[in-house]
């Protein structure tokens, strides 16, 4: 099977608007600080927002249960 070439995945990480692939997946995200974004996290039962989105970085972290990452690893564990 043929390997996809790191510079591929690295424009793929850089181009993708994460806070917009985050939303894409029924997730409203707020204003949170100065840059990041915060809505619940699909990855655990949540009450109260704990999924931090900083897409001037294309990385996201959840304070709950510490999923973390970036746009292609946020769509592997949806």
């Amino acid at each position: 099977m043929a390997r996809i070439p790191e510079s591929e995945i690295e424009r793929i990480k850089r181009q993708t608007d994460l806070a917009a692939l985050v939303e894409s997946r029924g997730i409203e995200l707020k204003p949170h600080g100065n840059g990041h974004l915060a809505g619940l996290c699909p990855f655990h039962e949540d009450k109260d927002p704990s999924l931090i989105v900083t897409p001037a970085k294309g990385l996201f972290n959840c304070l709950g249960c510490g999923k973390a990452g970036n746009p292609i690893q946020f769509v592997q564990w949806f």
